[in-house]
């Protein structure tokens, strides 16, 4: 009986690394471009491939993301998906457009964003916010902002940067990372 049981934990146990979590990323997902890199990747993968078609804004943390993604199958439908160090990516969960725009118009290819850049547009907002005396600062997340108008689509890079005593708005490019503006509030 014990050599039974014994076989029975070694296999689960063979069973549960096999489940490991090598395909998540690891790492700061704002500042590590390795981690990055492996989130886009999951991000791509468990919004069904590429083209991956992003339903307006993109909320990525430090080990969370959260997108919408139009079903390629479904055009007409949008998912949402989750991810977080803890649980790994989740999804899909129908979500109901609450643009009046046509679906199309609120949509944009994820490789239209370059997503390492993430980590230099974070690097710029902290050492900004250095450079304009901000004490204890914490970025809560970064946004990947959409916007169309009559040039077509608008892509940024969107973060509020709080302080001890104070907050401040940035927003950046979503190739390079460069600052376009910073602002305390």
């Amino acid at each position: 009986m014990r050599k039974s049981l014994f076989f029975i934990a070694a296999l689960c146990a063979v069973f549960l690394a096999g489940c490991s979590d090598s395909d998540k990323p690891s790492g700061d997902l704002l500042h590590d471009k390795a981690a990055i890199k492996k989130a886009v990747e999951g991000m791509k993968s468990a919004g069904g491939g590429t083209p991956l078609m992003i339903y307006q804004d993109v909320i990525w943390d430090t080990d969370y993301i959260n997108i919408n993604r139009q079903d390629k199958d479904k055009p007409t439908n949008i998912d949402n998906f989750t991810y977080s160090s803890a649980t790994g990516w989740q999804g899909p969960t129908p979500v109901t457009p609450k643009s009046e725009a046509k679906l199309e118009e609120s949509l944009f290819d994820a490789d239209k964003v370059n997503w390492e850049a993430i980590a230099e547009f974070v690097a710029r907002v902290e050492k900004e916010a250095q450079e304009e005396n901000m004490e204890k600062i914490k970025i809560d997340n970064v946004m990947v902002v959409f916007k169309r108008d009559e040039k077509g689509i608008d892509l940024k890079f969107f973060a509020t940067v709080k302080g001890e005593n104070n907050e401040a708005v940035a927003s950046g490019d979503t190739q390079t990372g460069e600052l376009l503006d910073f602002e305390i509030r």
